[in-house]
């Protein structure tokens, strides 16, 4: 009985590993962008392994053009590839098949390579662990480079003093312009190496202080390790960060909030430059009870220019610009998009009956009113301004020379604007 309960977990075992893990061929196509992976996705790709991997050398994917089959058996066109080992050959011209598995159920169009044999590409044998002698020689760039295998093993050697030989290398120039290298062999305790090993690790993690103790550095892998991802329907708009699965090169320029009387995590491009470049995504929505991402844009779809702020109430996206302009757009359900519904200047003073140019340097925003400090860049002057969020009303404009003389301080050096509860 305990034979066949042990045959039955083991077949589970591995049809999980299975469903895991898809064979897809395809084609790196040239003129297809591979994208800087961020270090969310480095340290995803850490917890899914375990902590033995070799990050990719130049921290990127690139996007795999599928076959036709494999297209129709996946429903993508394209998938984004991280390579985990050295053998992946990126031919514009040949197909290439591979095994891969998936990163996250939240962006499935994201694989990284099984790692087949992965001990095999690792100069030192796993035995220096358990029995380290100056027979045993490790790389110096191993330990220094892109290389995280054995995290585990090295955690449970940092009080080890037991010596290995340690392999570098030294380069030199000579006084006529050449140079080479020259191999250095030396002794090093195990301890000194997992602590510089260890290194690398607290720099992928932020809360990793490298100067752990052995029982401080097993508590945190363990819970590493075991991190379980949240569901992208089960997250909280108020506490999902949409930064971790928008990953265009141009997110920096993104402005995130949440509509959270309906659940959509938003994404808004600033376009302060260059709008066609941003066509199909200045407005992308993540609706966190549906598992989806969109991109709501269409031809007929007005663009904002230079978005300072935005703020999502009810299925409306009101937004205010650089220029201190204040507009609405309405999620029409029938078309599936945002309309463009009205756009209002913020009431500011006039010179000789002209408004003149006025340019929006600090914005807070919440549900009912939004809160602007305003330059006049000519006449040197700032106002502050406060609008009705969701008619775009100019409730009240004061100079900000007269609001900071009411509270009795010298103001000659630069301030800053805070946001406080």
């Amino acid at each position: 009985m305990k034979k066949l309960i042990l045959l039955a977990l083991l077949f589970i075992v591995k049809s999980l590993s299975a469903q895991n893990t898809m064979t897809l061929s395809g084609i790196f196509k040239e003129n297809y962008r591979s994208v800087r992976l961020s270090k969310e996705v480095n340290r995803l790709l850490f917890v899914k392994t375990k902590g033995h991997l070799q990050l990719p050398p130049y921290g990127s994917g690139n996007f795999l053009n599928l076959t036709e089959e494999d297209a129709t058996k996946t429903g993508f066109k394209d998938i984004l590839v991280i390579s985990l080992t050295d053998n992946v050959f990126q031919s514009d011209k040949n197909k290439v098949t591979l095994e891969l598995v998936q990163l996250s159920a939240n962006e499935p169009t994201v694989f990284y390579t099984k790692q087949n044999d992965i001990d095999k590409s690792i100069s030192y044998n796993k035995s220096v662990f358990s029995n380290p002698t100056l027979k045993d020689t490790v790389s110096w760039s191993e330990i220094t480079n892109s290389d995280l295998h054995y995290t585990k093993q090295w955690i449970d050697n940092l009080e080890n003093e037991k010596e290995v030989t340690l392999k570098s290398y030294i380069l030199y120039e000579t006084d006529r312009g050449g140079g080479g290298s020259d191999v250095q062999f030396s002794k090093i305790k195990m301890k000194e190496l997992a602590k510089e090993r260890l290194h690398r690790v607290s720099n992928l993690f932020d809360e990793v202080d490298k100067n752990w103790t052995k029982k401080e550095w097993r508590n945190w892998f363990e819970n590493a390790i075991n991190y379980q991802e949240p569901v992208l329907k089960d997250c909280n708009p108020n506490n999902y960060n949409i930064s971790k699965i928008y990953k265009y090169p141009e997110s920096h320029t993104m402005l995130y909030g949440a509509d959270n009387s309906t659940n959509k995590i938003f994404g808004i491009q600033s376009l302060p430059y260059n709008v066609d470049q941003y066509k199909d995504r200045q407005i992308v929505v993540i609706d966190s009870l549906r598992y989806n991402k969109y991109d709501y844009y269409h031809e007929n779809q007005k663009q904002i220019r230079n978005v300072r702020a935005f703020e999502g109430l009810n299925n409306n996206l009101y937004f205010v610009d650089f220029y201190a302009n204040w507009s609405w757009f309405e999620f029409d359900l029938a078309k599936n998009q945002y309309i463009f519904k009205e756009k209002k200047e913020i009431a500011l003073p006039e010179v000789l009956g002209k408004r003149t140019e006025y340019y929006v340097r600090h914005l807070q925003t919440n549900a009912n009113l939004m809160y602007a400090i305003i330059a006049d860049e000519k006449l040197k002057e700032c106002y502050v301004a406060t609008i009705k969020t969701q008619t775009g009303e100019t409730l009240k404009v004061k100079s900000l020379k007269d609001i900071l003389a009411l509270i009795g301080m010298d103001f000659t050096k630069n301030t800053e604007v805070v946001r406080l509860k």
